[in-house]
């Protein structure tokens, strides 16, 4: 029976599905502390994800792009800080997604916040460039028989050190923030206000800090920091960029460090049970807090150019330290802790879960893989017919998006190329899993649909390198377009910095009858891949610059495909099987 195709809908579009993410430190993800929900950065997007439920169930979008985000100690508010001119520090309702304020005192952007444990203060602090950190108060008030939020700020500092965390001590005693060369508290007075210097700044009281004594660490980079909990609640912990935990006791004095065996350190998380710290290669260690003392190392995810197969450098043991080849691993950029499991963002833009319960064995629960670099292309395998009455795509092909084959893409599937030089193939229905499910399991998978399930990924069926193997082994070599590495520190406070090399995909296309996948890369190479992906990737030196553009002719009575690349070298070039057919036309040169 053929699904009965609906007219397009008029209304407005809903975001279904964020495929991806923009976080680069813990200051841009956050846990719910009382639903345990994840929030982290997409852009101008702030996604909102259930552990339980397997779901991404709410977005927060904001004008500028999300620099950094915290949430209320109970749950209730979520406050969003925005990068670029004049940006707002935009505070939500958490429960219905409503917007509660809006703050505007800052010049150029917000580097992390933070709130006090009874939530009656937010702290913020600018970008390097903007140089400012303020204190804002919020109060509930009941106007017109209804509860309105009310901030206003009421204490400023001026800072010119770049400040990259910050957190509030349980005790309620102090806020404190973290940088480059940079570790202060921020006191509360004896009637729970902050403590002024009696000057003012910005027309507002200037906030009193006090330095912390850091002993040999006095020129050290504090990538990241957690206030202590339960018994250890006077105490601070934080993570170098050199990679060193340190803990602070009451008195902000340095009391234990412990090196994390890494190139670096650059996140931190810390609950009354656990110190979480990450770092370069992969690696993510467990301390306790109230001695340091080493607990576990978690799984390392794969490895560059190995996210197709399950990896087989899983640690077994808390002895396990490292990967056998540390540069093909991406760095730790953020982690956070919550109940029994630990959320772990990797330089490759990878999301990983792990589950805690009993860490001599650790387990993987979920994990998401996303590109790493700029999508630069994208393309639907089959044609769209129109949307029937559950809401669902119909195509135009005789085969639906249930009926799956090893020798033809799904229909449904959308491929995807990247500067990160790989393409992806995604499908949001073909292994959508009950909302109760958590741990990877293969079982349930049905036979046909084997073939293209990704063991790392929900939604993504296969990724395809265009680097070559060989790349992978050299430690000197720069894979995925440069777009990622082993020991990663990307700040908010500045861009990416470019590795001048010329890599990476500019365009896809799909042949007609889903049995091929051709892309072009920078080098003007045409990449050709044949379904089933097992077989070889053919590549032909079509041009000798940037291809542009790529198509696919259509199908011909004798069966016959043409496939058309265009470059930035003014050439077309037609290619039928493997075979390079002819130039067809050089576009005349400018001003002839």
């Amino acid at each position: 029976m053929t699904d009965a195709v609906l007219p397009p809908p008029r209304s407005r579009l809903i975001l279904e599905r964020v495929l991806g993410l923009t976080a680069l430190s813990n200051a841009q993800v956050a846990v719910n502390p009382a639903s345990g929900e994840l929030a982290y950065a997409a852009g101008c997007i702030v996604v909102i994800y259930n552990l339980r439920r397997n779901k991404q169930v709410r977005y927060y979008r904001v004008d500028k792009s999300v620099s950094c985000l915290c949430f209320s100690p109970n749950g209730q508010f979520l406050a969003i800080g925005e990068k670029g001119y004049l940006p707002a520090i935009t505070i939500w309702d958490g429960t219905d997604g409503t917007l509660c304020a809006e703050l505007q005192r800052h010049q150029y952007g917000v580097a992390c916040m933070t709130f006090s444990q009874d939530g009656r203060f937010l702290l913020s602090a600018g970008l390097v460039h903007d140089q400012h950190l303020y204190a804002w108060e919020l109060k509930l008030k009941m106007k017109d028989a209804v509860r309105r939020l009310e901030v206003a700020a009421v204490g400023c500092a001026f800072v010119e050190d770049k400040i990259l965390d910050a957190d509030y001590c349980q005790a309620g005693k102090f806020f404190v923030t973290v940088g480059e060369k940079h570790f202060k508290y921020w006191f509360l007075g004896e009637n729970g206000s902050f403590l002024s210097t009696g000057l003012r700044v910005n027309d507002l009281p200037e906030l009193q800090h006090r330095d912390a004594v850091v002993n040999a660490k006095t020129s050290a980079t504090f990538t990241g920091v957690g206030c202590g909990h339960g018994s250890c609640e006077l105490k601070t912990f934080a993570v170098t960029l050199d990679g060193t935990l340190c803990c602070f006791g009451a008195s902000g004095i340095m009391e234990r460090l412990v090196s994390l065996e890494s190139n670096c350190g650059n996140a931190i998380s810390v609950t009354e049970a656990y110190v979480a710290v990450g770092g370069s290669s992969g690696v993510v260690r467990m301390f306790n807090p109230s001695t340091l003392e080493y607990r576990t190392t978690l799984p390392f995810p794969p490895a560059f150019g190995a996210a197709n197969e399950p990896s087989n450098v899983i640690p077994a043991s808390p002895s396990i330290l490292y990967p056998a080849e540390p540069f093909r691993y991406p760095a730790v950029i953020a982690t956070r802790i919550t109940g029994s499991h630990v959320i772990v963002f990797y330089s490759d833009r990878s999301i990983f879960i792990f589950g805690t319960t009993n860490l001599d064995a650790v387990t993987l629960e979920l994990s998401f893989l996303y590109h790493s670099g700029g999508i630069r292309d994208l393309q639907v395998a089959g044609h769209v017919r129109g949307v029937n009455a559950k809401g669902k795509l119909v195509y135009n092909d005789s085969g639906s998006a249930g009926e799956v084959s090893a020798n033809t893409i799904p229909t449904g599937t959308f491929v995807t190329c990247s500067d990160d030089n790989t393409v992806r193939l995604w499908n949001l229905e073909l292994h959508r899993r009950p909302a109760k499910a958590s741990r990877i399991k293969f079982s349930n998978d049905r036979l046909e649909h084997r073939h293209w399930k990704n063991p790392y990924s929900q939604e993504m069926l296969r990724l395809i390198y265009n680097d070559h193997e060989h790349d992978f082994e050299n430690a000197h070599c720069v894979v995925l377009g440069g777009t990622c590495c082993h020991d990663s520190n990307s700040s908010v406070h500045s861009p990416p910095k470019g590795n001048g090399l010329n890599k990476g995909l500019r365009t896809v296309a799909i042949r007609p009858d889903q049995k091929e996948i051709a892309a072009g890369d920078q080098e003007g190479n045409v990449i050709v891949m044949p379904v089933p992906l097992e077989n070889p990737v053919i590549r032909i030196g079509a041009h000798s610059s940037m291809v542009n553009c790529i198509a696919y002719s259509s199908l011909n009575d004798d069966g016959a495909i043409f496939m058309a690349s265009g470059g930035k070298d003014r050439l077309i070039q037609l290619v039928v099987g493997q075979t390079m057919l002819f130039r067809l036309l050089e576009l005349m040169r400018k001003g002839k």
